[in-house]
C-alpha cells in the first residue's frame, strides 16, 4: 500500500469531527470513542507505530519538520521544542485536530507547504 498525502486526505475526510481528540491516541471517556490522527491509523501508544501511522508521521515530519502529534494537538509537547513560528503555523492550520491535519495534508499534496511555512 502506498501511503501519501492523498491517501490520508481521503481517509481523514470521512471521519466525523466528533471522533477526533487531542492529547492521546484514543479517548474513551465519552460515549463516542475519539482518536487523534495517529490513533485513527491504528496507533495505540505502545511505543510502536503501525505502518500506516509511521507513514503519516514520516510525511508530516519531512514537510513540516514537526511530529503529527503537534499538528493534531496544536500545543507544545514533550520531546521537541517548537519555535514560536512553528506553533503559529500549526495553529493557523485550523481550530480542530481534523482541520489542522487535513489542511496540512492538502498543502503537502498541493506542494504549497513551503510557501506557508516561510510566512
Amino acid at each position: 500500500m502506498k501511503y501519501n498525502a492523498k491517501y490520508f486526505i481521503n481517509k481523514f475526510e470521512k471521519i466525523p469531527e466528533e471522533k477526533w481528540t487531542i492529547g492521546d491516541y484514543e479517548d474513551r471517556t465519552d460515549t463516542i470513542i475519539k482518536y487523534c490522527a495517529l490513533g485513527h491509523c491504528g496507533n495505540i501508544g505502545d511505543g510502536h507505530f503501525t505502518p500506516e501511522a509511521q507513514a503519516l508521521q514520516d510525511l508530516v515530519k519531512e514537510k513540516l519538520e514537526v511530529s503529527v502529534a503537534y499538528v493534531n494537538d496544536a500545543v507544545l509537547g514533550v520531546g521537541e521544542i517548537l519555535t514560536s513560528e512553528q506553533l503559529k503555523m500549526i495553529k493557523d492550520l485550523g481550530d480542530t485536530p481534523k482541520e489542522r491535519i487535513l489542511n496540512a495534508l492538502l498543502m503537502i499534496d498541493a506542494g504549497i507547504l513551503e510557501e506557508f511555512t516561510n510566512n
